[in-house]
């Protein structure tokens, strides 16, 4: 339980507009995104009460959330546990990103105007200065390796597709921060990967984009597959 410390709760206890529970969710779910808490660790309500000096209904509400979304997951009588990834789970997401992705490829050939799609280009083609430990946190891994998948999602002008999508990339990023050579190689061709999805989409051929994005999700998946330890599914 060390390992999730309350560093968070802390530096974000000015906010006024974010509620202590919405401070102890994110900060727990990104120890679970870091993997600074495993599926080996349980989460008891009065320990962690303790360990960010709060009384335990707001621990017991961000527990409550964690486990709405899939992060943890219920032990009777024992308290939570970070919930496993499966081989099954990686199938799921993958289903998902597939969907998902593919149809804001489509909205966003539909919705997009041309100086939108040029843009996107311009940011897809700058280098990502990312490395080392800056690797291993969830937010600045998102927002680097996979900018052009929030964009599109953006782009797409679907609110509640933008959030899922989002999300989908949250739990792909706690797959992939598992293993630090699966998030080392997560970035190989991303550059020209983006710069092709985008140039096809400039060219409104949304066939073309569907195969882009197909391949490029697939590699991922395949990579997490081969590299992570995964439980059984």
């Amino acid at each position: 339980m060390e390992k999730s410390g309350g560093r968070h709760v802390r530096a974000t206890a000015g906010n006024n507009k974010t509620t202590l529970t919405d401070q102890l969710y994110l900060s727990l779910r990104d120890d679970i995104l870091s993997w600074r808490l495993t599926p080996s660790d349980i989460l008891v309500e009065s320990k962690l009460a303790k360990q960010y000096n709060v009384s335990k209904t707001p621990v017991r509400e961000a527990l409550a959330l964690l486990s709405q979304e899939g992060w943890v997951e219920v032990l009777p009588r024992v308290g939570y546990r970070v919930t496993p990834i499966r081989v099954s789970d990686v199938d799921e997401l993958f289903e998902m990103r597939l969907m998902a992705e593919k149809e804001a490829i489509r909205l966003v050939v539909l919705r997009a105007d041309n100086a939108q799609l040029e843009t996107l280009l311009a940011e897809s083609s700058q280098s990502r200065g990312i490395c080392g430990d800056d690797l291993a946190e969830p937010e600045l891994f998102i927002r680097h390796h996979d900018p052009l998948h929030l964009n599109l999602a953006r782009l797409a002008a679907n609110r509640r597709l933008e959030r899922l999508i989002h999300q989908l990339l949250r739990d792909w990023t706690r797959m992939c921060l598992s293993d630090a050579e699966v998030r080392e190689k997560a970035f190989v061709g991303e550059k020209d990967n983006c710069r092709q999805i985008c140039e096809a989409l400039i060219r409104r051929d949304v066939d073309s984009a569907h195969a882009l994005i197909h391949a490029h999700i697939m590699y991922s998946k395949k990579l997490i597959l081969s590299g992570m330890t995964l439980g059984n599914g």
